[in-house]
Formats: structure tokens, C-alpha cells, sequence
């Protein structure tokens, strides 16, 4: 009988029984096995014209296990599977390529405009082409498949898996030492700049350059430090140049040295208090006979006040630059970070001053920056008291706080961040990636009509069908689909109305209200005859009054948003998401380097809390056995994703390694693995639903319960010793990890109640809540809040935030504002951020709380 063979893809080819035969012979295990008759036995039993290639292959499996050939079997079907995902993997590239090569951006979602990158453009294909086959990759190939199963089924998160054994999380950038030494781009090198405009301008193409080469967020821990050093010399320049201009200095480069020799010296020079006569004793009058004191006096005082409008320009370059420039193959900007708020050297002080003021003037039309994201360190006998030689720039640190939600604050006097401040020593304090939460502007498509548009995040919250529109997602490299919308709320209680030809209206307590009342926005505020206005409608109709008196009970306060989206992540104002409060200090591989300056985590994988809390069935026991095998297989991934990227060379990462970024990369060779080097790094645990997980194992989360805040602490506290037990015995740096991942919250809440239904306090909502925070959902006040949270930051090794949400224009309290900045210190909180809302006139550009009517310019809601 001739036998047609029906091949995967449809293909019909002619049957060929030495196929058979030369797959059973690779795989044969077992001495005693005669193929040849084996293979005759197989094609005996092919009884049909017309077979398929899976049908021969489950004939061979069953043949060998009939005859006892077990180790040939086994064999045989490891093979099979290894072909079969070689073939997977291959049939989804190839779809992804003729997909991206074949179809029109009109077709195709993933190849749809953004403000970056053009779908249909050759950067655009091959991130989407990149990003399908290296995830899939990396969970066929990379991950051992019991901690794949884990990621899929929810168990745990493996992040970034597009990066899986490409390359690190993120680093603290030694900046300084780049400036002073100079380095390579690929492109030429750049050598150490004399002003502070050039150096400002080299610290963005840094933190560019760095991103490339990294997957998550790049900070500069020392920023105030790095830059003070090129302040100097900047003043330096102005002072020879208006000494230039008032008599021919007859040998500038020797004045030049003699100010530099200053500044080394005095380790400051510009001219502040009796310092003028300082700088004038240290000249002398040798060099310059033409000039007295007073024209003397005058020059080093004009070359200040030069010196000053300079770095103010260069800081609002800085804001301006990291908010534009792109990275990460032209997909995103920088996901930038600065801390500072230590340095009291004069140029130190300016530098911090002139950040703070560029932030607070915003963007060119007056937008708040969300780039980079702002760090201020508190430390006792720097800043926290009004004695202190720092004070004034925490207070100035708390207005443009208040107003444009930037900087966040990270508490040095912790007693787990202050033991490793070395006095003089800037590297030893503790530096943080930082993270935002509040609505900015999305790329969105609608998938109905195929129109592009940018809205603002919380406006598309409230306003759009989330389910007829896809959204930006550049780590994709396409638009992907929204499973969920979330609003992050302290209540959730709602409220439906009926108005116009019987729509409904659900207004809830955490939502901002969609709609405009006769100058009042809050519902709060109705009053019997009140009109109701869609901004995007001119009808209106007046409620009813039983209406009035239910609505009038609601107090509408806007508060953070988010979407959980099928990829897991989504772009903001054209970045990527990607809240990070990484803190790296701890050094378990080398004790003599604590420091931040340098390091970075290397890779985090999540645990899903709430599930094992809901399996163990109120079985604390049973929890924590649970608990121990969880832990124990992110720590095998963490481990293996490890020894992946110790594999990788220098020259894979020619400037994060080549140029000697990350600590001890300097002494490398380009040919060298980073294996060593990146044991400086820390690899991190992370948990999310602490709150969730509680009311599964006892009904009450630990916002509601001294019981339930004991045995919270209990949990946490065993996963930081077994983190902490896991470094002594790997020598690397393992560290507990609080996941601020809000996509991932949807992600795990949307498995599990399929998984095990609607429990209520726990699958209930949309999201489970971040970490070990108090559910947002719940009513506290914000020092109770920051009471309850604070023991859970001294646990979290690898990193904490703690938020606190204030209502109505806190701008206007600036002393509520820095009161609860400073009650976060004493508690020993770690990394701190104050919520709040933030409204900008789009005529006048005015930025604060804008209820019906903007107060600068009196422009009404609902014009143009």
C-alpha cells in the first residue's frame, strides 16, 4: 500500500520508513534493541493511505514501551519535544516576520504610529520581531519548565521576560567618575567637560547610553556630587574672562591653576559671605597689579551671579532632555532617576537648588515632569531641622513637591540605611530608582475605526470604552490590549444614576466625577437645581431631588489610575511603566563595597501571596510549608537567570561593562565574562498582596487588625530570613523585594478568580494590593498608615515605598506637606512619595487644583 504522509504545515509527501528508522536509532538507549525489526513492526501497523507525522510519532512511543525499551523511549520523547518547541518557536517567528513584513499598518495593530516610532519603519518591525521570540524563547528554552508552569499559572512573576538572559535590571551610575575620566559611546570619545552646561548635557547621554543596555531603570545616586566639581569650573571660566575684558591677564592658564588649586583646596569657591576676601587672599595681587580690591570684588561676584543663571539652565536642560530624548532602540526615553540633598559644598547646594527650581517651572508649555524622577535624601544634621546648613532646600523641596508631585523622599536616618553612611563618604548613603503613580498622557488606538490619539491616562479612565481601544506598549513594540482599567481609591462604594434617555452614570468614591456642575466639581457641592454637562455634550437635564440628596453624600477626590493590559506593561507620556523603588546598599558578596554607586539589582522574580494564603485554607502551618516551596523555586530561577548573564562578555555591554559603570567592570578585559563583577549586584524576592493574602488565612488585613499586623510581620519576616539565608549560603546578594507592579496586581487577581472564584477581601476587586501596603481601598489616616507600613521597610531589603494620598490643593499647606515628610522619617520609613492632585490649565498653563473655572485665567472647564 503507498502511505501519504501529512506533514504540520498541511504538506503531503510520500512515506519513508528510514525516517523511522534513523529517529529511533539517535535515540537508542538500550543494547538489546534490534531497529530494524522495530521499524518493520511500526510500518506493519500503518493501516491507512493517509497518516499524519504526529499519529507515526505516537505509534513509535507506544511500540518501544511495549517491548520495555524504556530508556529508548524516553529518550525517543525528549527528542520529540525538543524538535516540537525548535518548530514552535520557528513557526512563530516566521508568522511574526511575514505578519510584519506582509501587512500595512492599517492591518496590523503592532505596527501602528506612536510618537516614537513608526509601525511600518524598520525599527518599529524589529522590536515587535524581538520582542514576540524572545519571551517565547526564554519560557521554551531558557526557564526550566516547572518555573515556567509557575509564571504561566500565576504562581509567581518572572519579570522582564523579554530580558531574560539578555541583560541586567538596573544600575546606580557612578557619574562622576565618567565625567572626570571621560568615556566612549560607540561613536568617539568624549572627554571631560569644562562647564556645567557640557557636563549636564553628558549626564543625559549617560543615562541614555546606560539604558540600551539595561531593562529597567538607571539612577545617578551622587547627582549634586558629580556635578559640583564642572559649577567650579564654570565660574573659574567667567571670572579669567571678566578679568580678560577689564585688564589683558598676562598668564591665564597660570590664574586658572591658582583658582582650581583653590577649589582643591578649599573644596569650594564661589563666593558666598567672607569667601570673596578668601579668593582674593589666595590671588594675591602679583598677578593682577591694574586691578584693587573693589574691581576684584566686583568680578568674582558678576562670575557668580554668571555662574548661577548657567547651571540653572543646565538643570533645566537636564529636565527638559531626559523628558525628550529617546532610548532603548528609539522607543522610550530614559526611565531616569536623581537623588540628592546632602552635598553642602556651595556648588552642591546650587546644583540641588536649580533642580528643584527647573522642576518646578515644568515643561515648555508648563507640564509637569515625570523625568527624571526626583529624589531627595533626609539625613539629620543636613536637613531636617531649620539649624541645619540644608534646611531651606528641604523646604524648597516640599513646595515643588506639593505642586508638581516630584521629588520623592528617601530617609537616610533609618537605622538600616544609616549604618552604612561613612561621614565624607556620599557613595555609602542609600540611593533609589524612583517610581510615579499619578495619571500623564497614553498613546491609544481605536481598534474600531483605527484612529491614533493622546489622552491623558485618567481621562481615558473615565471617560473611553477601554474595551474598543488598545494602548502603547514599546517593550512590545505594538499596541496591546486592555484587560482592565484601575483606580487606585481609598473607598469603593457605588453610586448608579439614570439621566439623559435612561443612560446610567456609576460614580464612585475614589473617581474624580465626570461630569460639571454650574462651577462645582464636586458632588459634594450639588445643591437642588444643579444642571448636569458631559464636557463633550451641550444638553443638559436637572436631577431629580432624591438624586441630590444621595449624590450629595459622596466626596469625589481623583487618585492614581492604571491599566492592566495583556502585555503587562504600558507606555506614560511614552515610557514604558516601570515603578521601581530598588535600593541596593547591602553588598553580601563584598563587605568593603556597601555602597550604591556602582550596583544595581540584577533580576527580581514575584511571588503571588494571596494564592498560597488562599490553598493553605486558614492552615498557617500549611502556609508557610507552601511558602518555603514558593521561595524556594524563585530562588532556583533567580539563580539560573544568573548563571545565564554571568555567561555574557564585556563586549556584550560595551558601555555598561566596557566603560567601567558597574563596580569593578573597570578592570576587565572586553573578552571577560562578568560573572565576578556581577556578584556586587542583588537578586530579589518579591511579593505582592500582603493585605489579601491575610484576610485568606484570617478574615482581617493589617490595617484592620493588631492580630493581622503581627502576622504579617511574622510572613515577611520569614522571607527575609530566608532571603538572608540564602546569601550566606550562595555568597551573592539576595534581598526581599516589596513589587510595586501594579499590572502585575491585575494579572495574578485575574488568574486566581478564575482559579478559585469571588472571595470576598480578596479576588473580589480588580487588583490585589501592592506589596505589603494598607489596601487603598480602606479608610486610615496617613499617620497610621505610615505607622503600620513602617516595620515592613527595615524587612525589604531590596526595596519599600511608602504613599500616602492627600485631598484637595496641598500646595496651599506646605507645612501639612513637610510635617508628614518628616513624621515618615522618624518612623523609619525607607523611600516616601505624597499623592496628590495635580491639574494644569492647557490656555494659561497654570498648574494646581482647577475646579470649574482656572483661577489664573478664568478660562470654564468646558471651553476649548
Amino acid at each position: 500500500m503507498n502511505i501519504t504522509i501529512i506533514k504540520r504545515d498541511g504538506r503531503k509527501v510520500a512515506f519513508d520508513q528510514s525516517k523511522i528508522f534513523n529517529a529511533i536509532s539517535k535515540a537508542n538507549k538500550d543494547s538489546l534493541i534490534n531497529i530494524e525489526e522495530l521499524t518493520n513492526e511500526i510500518v506493519s501497523k500503518l493501516t491507512k493511505p493517509e497518516i499524519s507525522v504526529e499519529e507515526i510519532q505516537d505509534l513509535v512511543e507506544q511500540t518501544l514501551v511495549s517491548h520495555n525499551f524504556f530508556n529508548t523511549a524516553k529518550s525517543y520523547i525528549l527528542y520529540r519535544n525538543e524538535r516540537n518547541k525548535a518548530r514552535d518557536l520557528g513557526s512563530t517567528l516566521i508568522q511574526t516576520v511575514s505578519d510584519m513584513f506582509d501587512k500595512e499598518a492599517t492591518e496590523m495593530d503592532s505596527k501602528r504610529e506612536n510618537a516614537n516610532i513608526d509601525g511600518n519603519a524598520p525599527m518599529g518591525i524589529m522590536l515587535q520581531i524581538g520582542s514576540e521570540l524572545s519571551k517565547k524563547y526564554a519560557l521554551d528554552y531558557s526557564i526550566k519548565p516547572e518555573q515556567a508552569q509557575a509564571h504561566i499559572n500565576g504562581d509567581m512573576h518572572i519579570h522582564d521576560l523579554n530580558f531574560y538572559d539578555i541583560t541586567l535590571n538596573c544600575c546606580q551610575i557612578p557619574a562622576g567618575k565618567l565625567l572626570k575620566q571621560g568615556f566612549l559611546t560607540g561613536h568617539g570619545f568624549i572627554r571631560s567637560p569644562n562647564n556645567i552646561n557640557t557636563a549636564a548635557a553628558l549626564i543625559c547621554i549617560i543615562l541614555q547610553s546606560n539604558q540600551n543596555e539595561c531593562f529597567g531603570g538607571q539612577s545617578i545616586p551622587m547627582f549634586e556630587y558629580d556635578l559640583a566639581p564642572y559649577v567650579a569650573k564654570s565660574f573659574i571660566k567667567d571670572v579669567l574672562e571678566l578679568m580678560d575684558y577689564e585688564v589683558s591677564v598676562e598668564n591665564p592658564e597660570e590664574l586658572k591653576q591658582l583658582l582650581w588649586a583653590f577649589y582643591k583646596a578649599k573644596g569650594t569657591i564661589l563666593p558666598y559671605a567672607n569667601r570673596v576676601n578668601d579668593v582674593k587672599d589666595w590671588l594675591g595681587t602679583s598677578l593682577t597689579p591694574s586691578l584693587g580690591s573693589n574691581k576684584l570684588d566686583k568680578i568674582l561676584r558678576k562670575a557668580h551671579e554668571l555662574t548661577e543663571k548657567q547651571t540653572y539652565q543646565a538643570m533645566e536642560a537636564v529636565i527638559h532632555n531626559l523628558n525628550t530624548m529617546a532610548s532603548r532602540a528609539g522607543a522610550q526615553v530614559p526611565f531616569s532617576s536623581i537623588n540628592y540633598g546632602t552635598g553642602t559644598k556651595e556648588e552642591e547646594r546650587l546644583i540641588i537648588r536649580c533642580i528643584l527650581e527647573a522642576t518646578d517651572k515644568g515643561l515648555g508649555n508648563g507640564e509637569t515632569p515625570i523625568f527624571p524622577v526626583q529624589v531627595f535624601k533626609l539625613l539629620d544634621g543636613v536637613n531636617t531641622k531649620p539649624e541645619d546648613p540644608n534646611y531651606d532646600l528641604f523646604e524648597l523641596s516640599c513646595k515643588v513637591s506639593a505642586k508638581r508631585l516630584f521629588p520623592n523622599y528617601v530617609f537616610l536616618n533609618a537605622p538600616f540605611n544609616k549604618k552604612y553612611i561613612k561621614k565624607g563618604h556620599p557613595e555609602t548613603e542609600l540611593a533609589v530608582m524612583g517610581c510615579f503613580t499619578k495619571g500623564h498622557s497614553i498613546k491609544v488606538l481605536n481598534t474600531k475605526t483605527y484612529q491614533l490619539s493622546k489622552v491623558e491616562i485618567s481621562d481615558f479612565v473615565e471617560n473611553y470604552n477601554y474595551k474598543d481601544y488598545r494602548v502603547w506598549d514599546s517593550l512590545e513594540g505594538s499596541y496591546v490590549e486592555i484587560l482592565n482599567v484601575i483606580n487606585n481609591p481609598e473607598t469603593r462604594n457605588f453610586y448608579q444614576v439614570t439621566y439623559d434617555n435612561n443612560l446610567v452614570l456609576t460614580v464612585t468614591e475614589d473617581h474624580y466625577f465626570p461630569l460639571v456642575f454650574k462651577g462645582r466639581t464636586n458632588v459634594k457641592d450639588i445643591v437642588p437645581g444643579d444642571m448636569l454637562y458631559r464636557a463633550s455634550m451641550v444638553k443638559a437635564t436637572e436631577y431629580s431631588a432624591a438624586y441630590i440628596q444621595e449624590v450629595k453624600k459622596l466626596g469625589i477626590q481623583a487618585k492614581s489610575y492604571c491599566l492592566e493590559t495583556a502585555s503587562d506593561h504600558f507606555d506614560v507620556n511614552n515610557v514604558v511603566t516601570n515603578n521601581c523603588r530598588t535600593r541596593v546598599i547591602g553588598n553580601n558578596y563584598d563587605p568593603e563595597n556597601e555602597i550604591s554607586v556602582g550596583r544595581g539589582n540584577i533580576a527580581f522574580t514575584t511571588i503571588n501571596l494571596p494564592r498560597i494564603g488562599i490553598l493553605s485554607n486558614h492552615n498557617l502551618d500549611d502556609f508557610f510549608k507552601r511558602l518555603d516551596r514558593m521561595m524556594d523555586l524563585a530562588r532556583d530561577n533567580l539563580l539560573d537567570r544568573f548563571h545565564l548573564l554571568s555567561k555574557k562578555h564585556v563586549y556584550n555591554f560595551p558601555f555598561l561593562m566596557g566603560q567601567g559603570v558597574w563596580l569593578g567592570s573597570d578592570k576587565l578585559k572586553p573578552t571577560d565574562t562578568i560573572e565576578e563583577v556581577i556578584k556586587h549586584g542583588t537578586l530579589a524576592i518579591g511579593f505582592i498582596g500582603l493585605a489579601e493574602c491575610l484576610v485568606a488565612l484570617i478574615g482581617k488585613h493589617h490595617g484592620e487588625s493588631e492580630e493581622a499586623q503581627q502576622l504579617g510581620l511574622k510572613i515577611i519576616t520569614y522571607m527575609r530570613d530566608y532571603c538572608d539565608r540564602v546569601a550566606k549560603e550562595t555568597g551573592l546578594t539576595f534581598a526581599l523585594f516589596a513589587t510595586p507592579a501594579e499590572g502585575l496586581s491585575g494579572r495574578f487577581t485575574k488568574i486566581d478568580r478564575k482559579k478559585f472564584g469571588k472571595i470576598k477581601g480578596v479576588t473580589d476587586k480588580e487588583f490585589y494590593t501592592n506589596s505589603s501596603h494598607i489596601p487603598v481601598y480602606y479608610s486610615i489616616s496617613a499617620a497610621k498608615k505610615i505607622k503600620l507600613e513602617a516595620p515592613y521597610h527595615e524587612l525589604c531589603s531590596a526595596g519599600h515605598i511608602a504613599y500616602v494620598e492627600c485631598e484637595g490643593d496641598i500646595s496651599k499647606n506646605i507645612e501639612a506637606f513637610k510635617n508628614i515628610i518628616l513624621y515618615m522619617d522618624k518612623c523609619g520609613i525607607t523611600y516616601g512619595s505624597i499623592n496628590h492632585p495635580v491639574d494644569r490649565c492647557p490656555v494659561c498653563g497654570y498648574v494646581g487644583i482647577i475646579n470649574d473655572t482656572c483661577p489664573k485665567c478664568g478660562r470654564h472647564e468646558c471651553e476649548p
